[in-house]
Parts: structure tokens; sequence; C-alpha cells
């Protein structure tokens, strides 16, 4: 199993096209830019959220 991540809407739509399942968009990839909601992806802001310690 695998997950992808990116914060990019046309590199998850093509993710999608591959049929890789597991796709999570990163909505916040930087403390630099605003949090930004990736439409039509389960979205997260950072790892943390994805892989609890």
């Amino acid at each position: 199993r695998a997950i992808f991540f990116d914060d990019s809407l046309d590199v998850l739509k093509s993710a999608s096209k591959f049929e890789i399942r597991n796709i999570v968009a990163i909505n916040k990839p930087s403390s630099k830019i605003d949090k930004k909601v990736v439409p039509g992806f389960v979205n997260i802001e950072n790892f943390s959220q994805a892989l609890p310690l």
C-alpha cells in the first residue's frame, strides 16, 4: 500500500487517472502561504495529520 501526497490539483488529478487509490492533498504546503482547500480530495495541512506519532 502507498499514499500519494501533493499540493497541486493537476498532479492529484493525474494520480487519480492512473488509478492511485490513496491520494491526499496538502492544503498548506508552506507556512508562508495561506491554507487552500483542494476540492475532490482528502485534505490535510501537514504530514503529522496523516502520520500521528
